[in-house]
């Protein structure tokens, strides 16, 4: 089953991906999508993996889309972020790269094909109606692109409501 996991931020999508993944079959694995910064970054990043300590998951630090390509037939996987996903892939030359969000695309209805179970976390942004510089626009808009069109592919789509998971698309059997 493909998932996509979105709501604001705070609101609980990773607990909820982790609490899906643990019930699933395995092999089992995270793909840490954030690529630390500072040293607030990195505390967080060793936080979240005191937090999948002992649960019988692998976790991958993959910060483009092409290192989620090894994942193997039927495993079970949660994507985190897709937002820093998205944001590495664009940024992470000089210019902004407009054509990110069509190669991760790509990438993922590959992967959700091959695995048992597929859990991508994403952020609702966009909705302040602020008008931001010319990248962060782009950014924004190419994300909001890629939820849609992942919404659409995917079995289920789920948000996060101050931690109350809320079904928006697909039958009541969660992951």
């Amino acid at each position: 089953m493909n998932i996509l996991i979105t709501g604001g931020a705070g609101s609980g999508k990773s607990t909820y991906a982790l609490q899906c993944l643990r019930g699933l079959p395995g092999p089992r694995y995270y793909a840490a999508c954030m690529k630390p910064a500072d040293a607030a970054e990195w505390a967080a990043v060793a936080r979240n993996r005191r937090e999948r300590q002992g649960m019988g998951i692998t976790t991958i630090e993959t910060y483009h889309c092409a290192g989620l390509l090894a994942i193997e037939p039927g495993a079970s996987l949660v994507l985190e972020c897709l937002c820093n996903l998205l944001a590495n892939e664009m940024f992470g030359g000089r210019n902004a790269d407009v054509q990110a969000a069509d190669r991760i695309e790509e990438s993922l209805l590959r992967l959700a094909a091959t695995c048992g179970d597929l859990l991508v976390v994403t952020n609702e942004i966009g909705g302040d109606g602020v008008a931001y510089d010319e990248d962060t626009m782009a950014y924004i808009q190419a994300l909001t692109r890629l939820n849609r069109r992942l919404a659409q592919a995917f079995d289920q789509v789920w948000e996060l409501v101050c931690g109350i998971p809320c079904l928006r698309k697909g039958n009541e059997v969660k992951a």
